[in-house]
């Protein structure tokens, strides 16, 4: 496996820095007029990451104009016997979460913000497709929660998984990429924060081959993967 480039960072906020200037070189390289596509998390770890680009926008004048951002997932629930996405003016929903943490702040075009979506019921994969058909993602921004998930690829994913439908527990259901969409990327930055990571963190670079029971292992067969995890989060290693 690919161990890729490690970057231990001293804290949360250094964690977060150092990635927004890694998404800068990648918004800086794209051409005038040609979108880039960017595959992003929602949760607590890219906050700082997303406030930062803000300010970013704010204080140099970086246009977010020309990004394709693509969300990971998206929460679904039901209704009258049937699943729908969350709207955008859902506060638990992911739409709600890019629009008010990263879109309402900067010139990032609303047009060019897509979520995975019921489509991905009926035909699982869709979302991929369309994907394909925009030219395939540039760049991932990849995050995991405690039990090692990538989006939402929790434990017993598959390598080959798509774009589809899963159920989180009793009552919730959500879209998510499939972990053979985070790994079709150009470049993945990885990145973790906080003690409770780092027994994920340590899995990821002790695995000698991948597993679905930790998701996030997947990311080390990866050829352009680069890691930025705090101390905290690396305190296993």
């Amino acid at each position: 496996m690919d161990s890729g480039d490690v970057v231990i960072a001293k804290d949360h906020g250094e964690m977060s820095e150092r990635a927004l200037k890694i998404i800068m070189q990648e918004i800086h390289n794209s051409s005038s007029g040609n979108l880039k596509r960017f595959l992003v998390p929602t949760g607590n770890t890219p906050k700082e990451i997303y406030s930062r680009l803000v300010e970013e926008h704010k204080e140099n004048d970086t246009t977010l104009r020309y990004l394709d951002l693509f969300l990971m997932d998206e929460l679904c629930k039901r209704e009258h016997g049937q699943l729908s996405m969350f709207s955008p003016s859902d506060s638990e929903g992911y739409f709600f979460y890019i629009l008010h943490r990263l879109q309402r702040g900067t010139d990032l075009r609303r047009t060019c913000i897509h979520v995975p979506d019921t489509q991905n019921i009926r035909h699982p994969g869709a979302y991929d497709l369309f994907i394909d058909t925009s030219g395939g993602i540039d760049f991932c921004l990849c995050c995991t929660g405690k039990e090692g998930n990538i989006a939402l690829n929790m434990p017993g994913s598959d390598q080959n998984s798509i774009t589809r439908l899963v159920q989180l527990d009793a009552t919730r259901f959500a879209i998510t990429v499939g972990i053979r969409t985070i790994l079709s990327s150009k470049r993945i930055l990885f990145v973790a924060s906080g003690e409770e990571k780092s027994n994920v963190v340590k899995q990821i670079f002790s695995a000698t081959v991948p597993t679905d029971q930790i998701p996030a292992t997947y990311l080390r067969t990866h050829k352009n993967c680069t890691y930025i995890v705090d101390e905290s989060a690396a305190s296993l290693l």
